[in-house]
């Protein structure tokens, strides 16, 4: 008897804490969570666009996520939509830890933008593995 098992294997479970990541970063942002004083990097990406259309987007990719841990056909704008986030957000942070440096002031900033782009870095680095494997085998003459 085979047992009823909703997530795609591997992958699915792997996707499944990434939804997680991106619904707590979602609440995170919501207005009524923010504090009163932004770090730098928040302000920087907030001068531009409001926070709260970034709740928007990590929600989205939580959805997403949610979506393609059962259906594989959600996979690929899932991983973009979590991506284009890790890197605005690891971005936002490294530069602000950039313009802290040259002010002359400490910053931490930095670790958080490693948060963001280590992970990017490491799901990239996966998917470009798996596409590799995934290709057929090529005969040499």
């Amino acid at each position: 008897m085979t047992r009823w098992n909703p997530l795609r294997g591997a992958r699915g479970w792997v996707l499944l804490p990434l939804a997680g990541f991106a619904a707590t970063r979602a609440l995170a942002y919501v207005p009524s969570n923010q504090p009163a004083k932004l770090p730098g990097a928040l302000d920087l990406i907030s001068a531009y666009v409001p926070l709260s259309a970034y709740v928007v987007g990590w929600f989205l990719a939580a959805v997403l996520l949610l979506t393609a841990s059962v259906c594989r056909r959600a996979d690929t704008i899932a991983i973009v939509v979590l991506s284009t986030m890790w890197v605005i957000w690891g971005g936002a942070y490294l530069a602000a830890w950039v313009i802290a440096c040259f002010n002359d002031e400490t910053s931490r900033e930095w670790l958080n933008a490693s948060t963001y782009l280590f992970p990017w870095l490491a799901v990239i680095g996966l998917l470009t593995r798996s596409a590799v494997s995934e290709q057929p085998a090529v005969a040499h003459e």
